[in-house]
């Protein structure tokens, strides 16, 4: 209890964070040596079943624990079982390894083989490349979300906030929508400040408020939200139609830009 308790505070939320990234950059090349696989595999096990502990991300660690198994030998299961009727149940070896035979230039002799090593080629390719499009993205991508979703940005941003809505139907007065009467509370939450929920959820209200196609709905954004502990500003241009916004429209024309700074710059270790 005494050590979750310090990781709580700023010397062990510092550890802990360097910690993960001397992990993530020391044990992932161990992977490829035979000799230190299995031991570093077994660190990333407990690795990730703390994270299952004490993060809510759902079957994240379980999937990535699993996936590492990739670096093994494809035979593993069968050396493992044989390990395990000679060495724990005293059994006659079973099963014999045969020796991997090179097979670098397999892929030439066929189109098939060829056309897959094309297609597996362009999938890796996609995977270290598309997770760094936010990078080409004016703005800070934890404020505006542009190009987070797919990148390499897991737990790097918290975000609290509210939202509330103002719908005008043919020039009328407005009304205000509290989104709490269409969502459930974790949607809300959730909503308040990712730009593109709050775009989808205006379309929605476009939809109930519209009588006839030819009523005119228009849907403003009131929304105040924090980013890591920053002091709550303005999300949404208040002047913008939601309505009005194409889903592939730049956030820079319907965001406001992050204007605050963190309270401290660093953990102090």
């Amino acid at each position: 209890h005494a050590i979750f308790q310090w990781l709580t505070q700023d010397p062990g939320i510092a550890l802990a964070s360097y910690g993960v990234l001397a992990l993530h950059l020391v044990g992932a090349p161990l992977l490829l040596w035979r000799k230190t696989r299995l031991p570093v595999f077994l660190i990333y096990c407990v690795f990730h079943t703390i994270n299952a502990l004490v993060f809510n991300i759902g079957i994240f660690p379980w999937m990535t624990a699993a996936a590492t198994l990739l670096f093994f030998d494809p035979d593993w299961p069968k050396q493992f079982y044989s390990w395990w009727n000679n060495r724990v149940l005293k059994k006659a070896p079973t099963y014999v390894r045969q020796p991997i035979t090179d097979e670098t230039n397999v892929t030439a002799k066929s189109l098939t083989q060829l056309l897959i090593v094309v297609g597996i080629s362009i999938w890796l390719i996609l995977q270290a490349t598309v997770p760094l499009r936010h990078w080409f993205i004016p703005g800070n991508v934890a404020w505006n979300e542009a190009g987070h979703r797919f990148s390499w940005r897991m737990k790097l941003r918290s975000k609290r906030g509210t939202a509330k809505f103002y719908v005008v139907v043919n020039g009328q007065p407005s009304i205000v929508v509290d989104p709490n009467e269409h969502l459930n509370r974790q949607q809300v939450r959730k909503m308040a400040c990712i730009p593109d929920l709050i775009w989808q959820y205006a379309q929605f209200l476009e939809s109930e408020y519209a009588q006839t196609s030819a009523d005119k709905v228009e849907v403003y954004a009131d929304t105040l939200c924090s980013l890591n502990t920053r002091e709550p500003v303005s999300l949404i241009h208040r002047l913008v139609d939601l309505t009005s916004i194409e889903r592939t429209e730049p956030t820079v024309n319907w965001v406001t830009p992050l204007t605050k700074n963190l309270p401290r710059k660093f953990l102090p270790i």
